[in-house]
């Protein structure tokens, strides 16, 4: 059984993974700090501009992924 990828291309994903992690987690920081500064004020609104950059990020990442894997097979 051989793979049709090799290591160059799956260091470039685990990079490209390890990118969208950490994307997220600075959106994550972003909102924790937002949502502490209106609940101070006592006035909360959920962010829903995140929510879409989440969802973006997140069909992006699985659309790389799929098209990965869909190469190997």
């Amino acid at each position: 059984m051989s793979l049709k990828g090799d290591h160059k291309t799956l260091a470039g994903v685990g990079v490209f993974i390890i990118f969208i992690g950490l994307f997220t987690l600075i959106l994550g920081a972003i909102n924790f700090y937002r949502t502490i500064k209106q609940v101070d004020v006592g006035y909360y609104r959920t962010n829903t501009w995140l929510y879409k950059i989440y969802g973006a990020v997140l069909f992006f990442a699985c659309l790389v992924l799929t098209l990965y894997v869909l190469r190997i097979v």
